[in-house]
């Protein structure tokens, strides 16, 4: 059976440069952010615990190995013509199955009302960081945040 390779190390991550896609002011955008469960979240906020499920979580885990609250946060959205088909797959990736239920996702849409810099999970970055390559999916982008 086929597998993916092993993630690169440390100091070829650090030669890479991070690539970024600008999206306009009156872009639309797209997410299922979930509003109840373990850790409900707005549909405006950045989620500051993890490390979750998510394909690209960039939180650490604590000194025990278990995920945790901390000051940076991230944000998955999608804007394009895929986007609503990109969201259901990123939320339900893990089950393959979209469950209503399970933590009361919400889908959401809003407009930019400024410009906005994304990190671009669409392109040959995501797979160059060790990401799977399922995650080549268009118009995906993750946004992030210090908290501060």
């Amino acid at each position: 059976m086929a597998k993916f390779p092993e993630p690169p190390g440390v100091s070829y991550l650090q030669q890479l440069k991070p690539v970024f896609k600008a999206f306009d002011p009156g872009t639309r955008v797209y997410r299922i952010f979930r509003s109840g469960g373990d850790h409900p979240i707005a549909w405006n906020a950045f989620r500051f615990f993890g490390p979750m499920s998510a394909r690209f979580d960039h939180h650490l885990v604590n000194s025990q190995g278990k995920p945790q609250v901390a000051q940076r946060g991230i944000m998955y959205c999608a804007a394009g013509h895929q986007a609503v088909p990109t969201c259901l797959a990123e939320v339900f990736q893990g089950t393959r199955s979209i469950n209503r239920g399970d933590g009361n996702p919400v889908l959401c849409v809003f407009t930019l009302t400024a410009p906005l810099l994304l990190l671009d999970l669409s392109g040959p970055f995501a797979t160059k960081i060790g990401a799977s390559t399922a995650i080549l999916i268009p118009a995906f982008a993750a946004a992030q945040c210090t908290g501060e």
